[in-house]
């Protein structure tokens, strides 16, 4: 399974999802194995969170628990809620002109992108170690970022499963005997923050949040009051767009 070139040092991101849990096995022998990251928003599921350090013990690994350089609650509270749909009037750009401190919108991306994937790769430039393996899979639901390449950092990103397909990777687990975190008991959804208003673009993701409902119930009305001032930032701003528009269009 090793690839043609010769790692010296390398480092796994480790999720907790099945993805990176597959890769994770497969690796966790390596010679080359310096570390395994995971990262911690400041809102990650309970159950997951564990799972990653339980799984890292048992697997004889070292994990790194990564978190971000703010407060994830004073980062949202800067520059708005995560959301796939984003009203450009209630964006982090525009937050200047926010006069009436309207609630504020941000794209899922710019959130994951300064909470998650921008403190694991600094946390990656810090070790040294420029080879990072990740659980990512050119069939999944959502385009990545291709297979193996080096970024203009230097850093060589390795996804050994870029062929693969998620019946494979159950296969493999099951086969394996590699224990899943809970939740793929009763779904296949990915989990992100527990928190998190964005990431409702796929069938999945309702199966998370009925997850997330059935089993924290004392964080669920945070979660309900979240989405309902996010879902009512956007549905003013298109109010606001339709009275402009009027009969005209």
């Amino acid at each position: 399974d090793r690839l043609t070139y010769h790692i010296k040092i390398m480092i796994i991101y480790f999720s907790g999802g099945k993805d990176s849990l597959t890769v994770l096995h497969k690796y966790k022998n390596d010679p080359d194995l310096t570390g395994v990251f995971f990262s911690d928003t400041g809102h990650s599921y309970p159950h997951m969170k564990k799972f990653v350090v339980d799984t890292c013990a048992k697997f004889d690994v070292p994990l790194s628990i990564i978190k971000p350089d703010v407060d994830i609650d004073v980062y949202q509270d800067m520059y708005g809620l995560p959301s796939d749909i984003i009203p450009m009037t209630r964006s982090p750009e525009f937050r200047y002109f926010n006069k009436k401190n309207k609630q504020k919108i941000q794209s899922l991306l710019s959130c994951c992108y300064s909470m998650l994937w921008n403190p694991m790769t600094r946390a990656v430039l810090k070790s040294g170690d420029k080879t990072v393996f990740r659980g990512i899979k050119a069939s999944d639901e959502h385009g990545t970022v291709g297979e193996d390449f080096i970024d203009d950092r230097g850093i060589r990103w390795v996804n050994p499963l870029w062929s693969w397909e998620d019946n494979d990777v159950f296969d493999y687990l099951e086969s394996n005997n590699v224990k899943l975190a809970d939740h793929y008991k009763e779904t296949r959804a990915g989990f992100h923050c527990i928190l998190c208003t964005a990431h409702t673009h796929s069938e999945n993701d309702n199966e998370r949040l009925a997850w997330t409902k059935k089993y924290y119930p004392e964080v669920w009305p945070r979660i309900k009051e979240r989405f309902k001032k996010a879902n009512l930032a956007i549905k003013e701003e298109i109010d606001t767009r339709m009275r402009a528009l009027g009969d005209l269009i």
